[in-house]
């Protein structure tokens, strides 16, 4: 995966501040993510990530690589055998027999499972994962854009597909642990509903999700659902431990705008559950083109993949010197011929793409505004070559950050397959951490009157 990064030109110094303010001293303050069972928790996923990584390891391994003390890592090995996920594989024979011999541990047989589904406007899956998150076994049916699955009719179908799943794998219901969905537009964990859908516009909003499928469930079961691009988030996290002890700003680009952000490892979703919903920040006042939402100048309206090849079918006539006319559809130019001419030197393709590099240098400068991040990370298009792009966001970017110092990566967006299983694997290490840190997940009661 491309890395882009500034670190001689954006740093992580930050300001100096007043250690007081009206009186009361900022460190007797506890933030988000900052209390002792918050950092409790962070060690334990810190853990539970390296077994994710590694066959077996000894109590010496997992202090070297996370830091922690030898007593603190007892305490969680303790913790984490008496929930049946690690055990004991005895002492270390690789180890010489003149020195003492480390004990190793490793994952369980798995006897707990997490069912992470998919809910968008072109398919709907359901794959079964262990604790060690390698998917174990799924099912996707990809659904035509005409067919306009009712609301109903996609419920139903995620039903079947979960308790297909469990039948074919000859698990029982008490096997499963949670199930979680990942889908798109607003959603609001905490009731475990979808506020604004952007699945299917005729859907509806304010769509009870958890609680239409727990009644089509012959079991009760932990149910929560998130924004596909948050699980995602939690997947980076599982990833790098060290993340959770940051401020993080992360923006999603491709076809849809979204993003998250992230305190102390806990991401933050607003009372209505709209953080994150970035691609509705105004970047452009002068923008003419309208948004969905009906607004002007929105970011989403001005770098989203669709609505940039839709500003090339109706310029690209001005331009009959331009690379991007040998394209055989020009209503339709995909993202990284785009990017491809604009590294080639094509004057048009090059204009275009300053454009959308603009919008993420006003992004990030609203970021930096709005959070106080530690580090942004951007995942943008589908694409390889971003040699251009690159460049024109940094030249754009400067004059916003001025000499402040600011830790920013840029990534091309995985194929869209790719990012789902991340979003799948995000989410069944989410209710993973939950479970095995004691907090459970959202109960939902299903809605009797549901048909």
């Amino acid at each position: 995966m491309t890395f882009f990064s500034f670190p001689d030109m954006i740093g992580t110094r930050k300001k100096d501040f007043p250690s007081r303010i009206g009186g009361a001293s900022i460190g007797t303050r506890k933030l988000v993510g900052q209390t002792q069972r918050d950092v409790r928790i962070n060690n334990l996923h810190a853990v539970l990530t390296l077994f994710r990584e590694n066959d077996a390891l000894s109590i010496r391994d997992i202090t070297e690589r996370t830091g922690l003390s030898k007593t603190a890592v007892s305490k969680i090995l303790s913790q984490l055998m008496d929930q049946g996920l690690i055990e004991s594989l005895g002492k270390d024979d690789s180890v010489s027999s003149r020195g003492k011999r480390p004990d190793l541990f490793c994952f369980s047989s798995p006897n707990r499972y997490v069912i992470s589904c998919v809910l968008t406007s072109t398919l709907i899956s359901a794959q079964l994962y262990g604790p060690s998150l390698k998917e174990l076994y799924g099912q996707t049916r990809h659904i035509k854009k005409e067919a306009l699955l009712s609301y109903q009719d996609a419920v139903s179908l995620l039903a079947h597909l979960i308790l297909h799943l469990i039948d074919f794998t000859h698990l029982s219901y008490g096997d499963i642990i949670g199930i979680a969905i990942s889908t798109v537009g607003v959603v609001s964990p905490d009731t475990g509903t979808i506020v604004s859908p952007l699945v299917n516009h005729h859907w509806g909003n304010h769509l009870p999700l958890a609680q239409n499928l727990a009644q089509l469930l012959p079991f009760s079961c932990d149910i929560i659902i998130d924004n596909i691009i948050r699980f995602s988030t939690y997947r980076i996290l599982d990833q790098d431990a060290g993340k959770r002890q940051k401020n993080l700003v992360i923006l999603y680009c491709d076809n849809s705008v979204g993003g998250t952000y992230v305190r102390n490892g806990h991401i933050v979703h607003g009372k209505h559950g709209y953080v994150g919903e970035f691609g509705h920040i105004t970047t452009d006042y002068t923008f003419k083109e309208p948004c969905s939402c009906g607004k002007y100048g929105c970011f989403e309206s001005i770098v989203a993949s669709e609505k940039i090849q839709a500003r090339i079918s109706r310029e690209i006539d001005n331009w009959p010197e331009s690379i991007l006319n040998r394209c055989k559809d020009k209503s339709a130019v995909p993202i990284h011929y785009l990017f491809q001419a604009a590294d080639e030197g094509d004057t048009f393709s090059r204009l275009t793409v300053d454009l959308i590099a603009k919008q993420f240098a006003v992004m990030v400068y609203n970021f930096q505004i709005l959070y106080d991040p530690d580090e942004i990370l951007i995942y943008a298009y589908q694409v390889k070559s971003m040699g251009y792009f690159r460049r024109a966001f940094y030249e754009k970017l400067t004059p916003f950050l001025g000499d402040e110092h600011l830790e920013i990566s840029l990534h091309p967006v995985g194929c869209g397959m790719a990012y789902l299983n991340d979003a799948c694997a995000g989410a069944a290490a989410y209710c993973f951490n939950q479970y095995f840190a004691g907090r459970g997940l959202q109960k939902i009661e299903p809605m009797h009157n549901y048909s």
